[in-house]
């Protein structure tokens, strides 16, 4: 490569090659300190650094909105007016960067310039149309301003585009309504999100036939999949309400267990075939107490039907060392019932167990069964009950038969299998 030898032969010549020396050393030095400042407010966590980089880059948008959005979180009032004058800045810099008119919004409305907030989001809505957040940011502008009718369109408009304002634009539209849900589909739709989103908010406000109605209006095969989170939180909600019919209904939809369903009126897996959870069953699963004594486990080689049953492994002197097994019974309130168990028990003699129906709303115990016999092949205890008429649900459960002191020895084998219970 061939040189060049430029001869510098008169001061203006060297005028010129100074000029253009210093104007490239400037822009390196320039582009240096932008390039620095930029980066260092990526990386900005204290308003120190944060005045570096606007002193270092004051024309750089990208440190003016760092330091905007570090100034925001302070609560000090001045530092709220920095934020603002930030942000005003940076939609200066970068007229056509909707995100930053959006954020230029939300400053004048928290300084309470609802005026110059929409017409802030009016300009990010003009800049990107579609955006689900900047529809949202803008309804919400409109509906605070008192232009309902204008801020529910675009409300509307945002929860179809993003799921993930489905659920605040129902309760929006619901509290502006009074409540009232019709008009919730009448400017959302009727998805399976808004649906979801309406059950969920309607179990809140124990409005739970409505939530319930909500809730079977989803498809059912998108109720066990994409839905099945919210399900299972409605449902452990109506639970938790004693809305015991209302709750085995959506368990029904959302708990899988084969070819067995959750239904009200009916034992769930009364004779044992899914297993049992020793922790963290939900619903109207079986339920087991904590501790060790007895033993609990799924049986094979015995059984009355199917092929499993239940095993109790007991050896125990002490009244307390006692784990209950227990399932949520839905009903009819002033029904009546027969409760069936069947058992096989290897007890040696002393004390032994037997079944109670006790009133899920209060506690109280409706009826308790006979004991189980401590020696026996495959027998049944029956027990005949009615639903109280202020309640739907029932807790049927196993407990230790009357014991008149602390020391109560049982010991041995014990099985239970085809639990069940039929309306009379």
């Amino acid at each position: 490569m061939a040189l060049s030898i430029v001869k510098i032969r008169t001061r203006i010549d060297w005028a010129m090659l100074v000029t253009a020396a210093v104007l490239v050393l400037s822009f390196v030095w320039l582009s240096a300190k932008w390039n620095f400042a930029n980066a260092l407010s990526t990386r900005a966590d204290r308003k120190e650094i944060a005045d570096l980089a606007v002193d270092l880059a004051p024309s750089d948008p990208q440190t003016r909105f760092a330091a905007a959005a570090i100034y925001r979180r302070s609560f000090d009032t001045a530092d709220q007016d920095r934020s603002l004058a930030e942000y005003e800045r940076v939609a200066a810099l970068s007229p056509d960067n909707y995100l930053c008119w959006l954020e230029l919004g939300h400053a004048r409305e928290r300084s309470g310039d609802q005026p110059g907030a929409e017409i802030a989001i009016k300009r990010a809505l003009d800049l990107a149309p579609n955006y689900a957040d900047v529809q949202w940011a803008y309804g919400n502008t409109l509906l605070r301003a008192g232009k309902a009718d204008d801020g529910f369109v675009f409300i509307s408009s945002a929860a179809r585009a993003n799921t993930l304002y489905t659920g605040p634009a129902v309760v929006t539209t619901l509290e502006m309504t009074n409540g009232s849900v019709e008009p919730v589909r009448q400017q959302i739709g009727d998805s399976p999100a808004v649906n979801s989103a309406l059950a969920t908010y309607l179990t809140g406000q124990k409005r739970f036939d409505e939530a319930v109605t909500a809730w079977e209006l989803i498809p059912a095969d998108l109720r066990n999949t994409e839905m099945k989170e919210a399900g299972t939180r409605i449902a452990s909600s109506l639970l938790t309400a004693k809305q015991y019919r209302l709750a085995a209904r959506v368990y029904g939809d959302v708990y899988d267990a084969g070819s067995e369903k959750i239904t009200a009126g009916k034992v769930f897996d009364g004779g044992f075939e899914n297993g049992v959870k020793l922790t963290g069953a939900s619903g109207f699963e079986w339920q087991i107490s904590a501790g060790t004594e007895p033993q609990i486990a799924i049986s094979q080689k015995q059984h009355h039907g199917g092929a499993n049953s239940l095993l109790l492994v007991f050896n125990t002197m002490l009244a307390s060392d006692f784990r209950g097994v227990l399932q949520t019974f839905a009903g009819d309130p002033s029904a009546s019932y027969e409760f069936e168990a069947f058992y096989r028990s290897e007890l040696k003699a002393g004390y032994t167990v037997r079944w109670e129906i006790v009133n899920a709303m209060d506690g109280s115990v409706i009826v308790t069964s006979d004991p189980v016999a401590a020696i026996s092949d495959w027998n049944a205890i029956r027990v005949k009950f009615t639903m109280p008429t202020t309640s739907d649900g029932v807790y049927v459960t196993l407990v230790r038969d009357r014991c008149p002191s602390t020391v109560c020895a049982i010991n041995g084998s014990l099985w239970f299998d085809d639990i069940s219970i039929r309306k009379l």
